[in-house]
């Protein structure tokens, strides 16, 4: 892209973010990313931001973030949040560090590491929402065109929700009384793991966007399920 391009993109109101599971610079819009190959959708986006609204100074994690698509959307969208992005992969990680230093989000922090281990302690029982795009999808659906970022796609466990699991179980200690867990999976996934979400303490929330294949989904975190549910 040309320089004076560039220019024309920001004076629109767009700003630069570098996509690492692709290698080159792409640019969102008044909080929306756009939607890229391995990397969380729009309607993920829109589903934190109607659940935080109304929330004056609202706390949330984002697991998963890749390039920091929806941490820095939604700071754009809610500058008085405090967002705490997560993601194993270094690469992920610089990537989304470096596109919070180019929009100036100095309200978005940036952790590597697993799930919500990096998270700060902190911030037990106090985190509005957890949202998360981690790996979901069951192996016989893999096909060649994962290769571009090795273990970004494919879940764990015979039915992919490994991760899924093991963070709807972590982010119980995190979320308020009331919080939400969002997350994305299939159809077919969220008719048996809405169950094991109510085995946790959580209340189901429904389908928050999406139809068929992929949808995104939410749970809520209900208080009497604390002292039994947590070691």
């Amino acid at each position: 892209m040309s320089p004076r391009a560039a220019c024309r993109l920001t004076q629109l109101g767009f700003a630069p973010v570098y996509d690492y599971t692709l290698g080159k610079v792409d640019w969102i819009a008044a909080g929306l990313p756009t939607v890229r190959a391995g990397q969380p959708s729009r309607r993920v986006l829109d589903a934190v931001r109607r659940d935080v609204e109304g929330l004056d100074a609202p706390v949330v994690v984002e697991v998963g973030t890749g390039s920091g698509a929806i941490a820095l959307g939604l700071a754009s969208a809610r500058p008085t949040a405090e967002i705490h992005a997560v993601d194993l992969v270094p690469r992920a990680v610089r990537s989304a560090r470096r596109n919070r230093r180019r929009i100036g989000a100095a309200r978005v922090h940036v952790h590597r590491g697993s799930l919500l281990d990096p998270v700060p302690e902190r911030l037990s029982g106090l985190v509005d929402a957890v949202v998360a795009n981690v790996p979901y999808v069951p192996p016989e659906r893999r096909n060649n065109s994962w290769d571009f970022a090795p273990g970004a796609i494919g879940g764990s466990d015979a039915d992919g929700l490994g991760l899924v699991r093991d963070l709807a179980a972590a982010a119980r200690r995190f979320l308020r009384p009331g919080g939400s867990l969002i997350l994305q999976m299939t159809g077919g996934q969220w008719t048996h793991f809405a169950d094991e979400l109510a085995e946790l303490g959580y209340r189901d929330g429904g389908i928050l966007g999406g139809s068929g294949a992929d949808i995104v989904v939410g749970a809520r975190f209900e208080e009497s399920a604390r002292e039994v549910a947590i070691p």
